[in-house]
């Protein structure tokens, strides 16, 4: 969209093999009507500056209900430095960054990331303000890395790998009008499947690392005073290859009966006291100063924030004075976003600073991080936390 025909002329014999069933739109700006939900991305660059507070307002509450879900608006443009006020330069109307956040959030735009870019040479140009905002309100956590938790924001924004598509909000997606298809699909997918080992070309070197990690924390010699709990154990893979090597009983946890049949039958003389507990890992209660050993693999990607920070602070008071919460979980393959997984059911990798968000909520300190070294080639990055109550 231009005013100058001439421009656009330009623009579609630059683009034209590279852009096939565009439209080049010669209208001013401020009068152009787009489609509601045509676009994922809309550019506003070096535009807002020439535009009045309310040219550019009644322009951004048109473009709002353009977006698709999870579309996003960029804007770059020239402001004053920092510590000025607002002034014109000639035609142009230098803002401040944050008279340009006041203008978005007024139109109904909630903030994804912002930054500010400035060009060589630095005083004889003015720096420049970016902007990415959509209509879906955006999660921010603090970074765990930041020496004050609370200086430092970073938005949880992901991606989906099935679709290619962008999600502004992992609340959106655990509580919004899809929820429940999400946590079905969860459950259907676990009751169809068989009572296997999933995914074997992986379990062993699985195995030998977590047995590496956890040993800095059992000691060798007090095996049979120790007992430990499996939160979504599955057929018990991780059970007899790795806790039962550090404590004498595990209990068991799944929402698959038939999975822990199978883990009953793996198991058998390996764990006479142990149990076998048919319940969502989020809805399981755990016996006060019990276990020595708490894990939780590859189930955290199934629960909401929500249900993982309540399942952590009930297995926090389950454990007895020194005992220990493993996670090991897949992570994002972009270390900035989170991941949306559709191959069973619908899962969510978070990323490694969100996990670190919900243990410091939950109360958790964190003794130990690693990242599984030996993996498939392209696989998505695992890692592996012991975590304890932080003291009083």
């Amino acid at each position: 969209v231009d005013s100058s025909a001439a421009l656009l002329t330009t623009a579609r014999a630059n683009l034209y093999s590279g852009n096939p069933g565009a439209r080049y739109i010669a209208e001013p700006v401020q009068d152009f009507q787009p489609d509601p939900g045509a676009y994922d991305v809309i550019c506003l660059q070096w535009l807002a500056m020439y535009m009045t507070d309310a040219d550019f307002l009644d322009l951004l509450r048109r473009l709002l209900p353009s977006l698709k879900p999870n579309g996003l608006l960029f804007l770059k443009d020239s402001i004053v430095p920092t510590g000025q006020e607002q002034r014109r330069d000639g035609l142009r109307l230098l803002r401040t960054p944050e008279h340009y956040e006041w203008l978005l959030r007024t139109a109904g735009f909630h903030i994804v990331k912002h930054g500010q870019q400035a060009l060589e040479p630095v005083g004889a140009t003015n720096p420049m303000c970016l902007f990415l905002a959509g209509g879906s309100p955006v999660s921010y956590i603090p970074d765990p890395d930041s020496e004050e938790h609370t200086e430092t924001l970073l938005p949880l924004i992901g991606w989906d790998s099935e679709t290619g598509g962008y999600h502004l909000s992992l609340q959106a997606l655990w509580h919004g009008p899809h929820s429940q298809d999400w946590k079905s699909h969860v459950v259907q997918y676990w009751n169809e499947r068989a009572a296997t080992i999933n995914n074997p070309e992986i379990a062993a070197m699985d195995l030998k690392e977590s047995l590496a990690f956890l040993a800095t924390f059992f000691p060798p010699g007090q095996r049979f005073k120790r007992k430990g709990l499996d939160l979504g154990a599955g057929v018990g893979r991780v059970a007899q290859g790795v806790l039962l090597k550090y404590v004498y009983t595990v209990d068991l946890v799944d929402t698959g009966a038939h999975f822990l049949r199978e883990a009953q039958r793996r198991l058998g003389t390996l764990n006479l006291k142990g149990k076998y507990i048919a319940a969502a890992v989020e809805d399981v209660e755990i016996e006060a100063q019990a276990y020595d050993l708490i894990c939780l693999q590859y189930t955290a990607i199934y629960t909401s924030d929500e249900d993982m920070l309540a399942v952590l602070k009930r297995a926090a008071t389950g454990l007895k004075d020194g005992g220990i919460i493993f996670v090991k979980d897949n992570v994002p393959s972009d270390p900035k976003k989170f991941q949306v997984n559709h191959d069973s059911g619908i899962n969510v990798f978070r990323i490694v600073a969100h996990y670190r968000h919900i243990y410091r909520m939950a109360g958790l300190r964190v003794l130990a991080q690693e990242q599984q070294q030996e993996w498939l080639e392209g696989a998505n990055p695992v890692f592996m936390w012991a975590l304890q109550p932080e003291g009083p």
